[in-house]
């Protein structure tokens, strides 16, 4: 199996290889799971990619959805650096 990423109506399925989590979602607001502990606010992808660990690539695949799905809304852009908080 490739590297992917499943999404059903109630469940993500990340593989990289593996199962890494699995996870019930019910709502958009299930999907601010994913988002570390301790993160600054307003953050921005850089901060987002440090704080998970994660490639900036990976991180702005992820705030582009969860922008999209309105779970997080883009507040501020300082050059062509976005700065994104959780949706009221």
């Amino acid at each position: 199996m490739r590297d992917s990423a499943k999404i059903s109506s109630n469940r993500v399925h990340i593989i990289q290889g593996k199962i890494a989590q699995c996870t019930e979602v019910q709502k958009k607001e299930d999907f601010l799971r994913f988002l570390p502990d301790g993160l600054e606010r307003p953050f921005s992808n850089r901060n987002l990619a440090e704080r998970a660990r994660c490639s900036i690539y990976a991180v702005r695949q992820m705030t582009y959805c969860l922008k999209k799905m309105g779970a997080i809304e883009q507040v501020e852009k300082k050059g062509n650096e976005l700065f994104f908080q959780v949706a009221k």
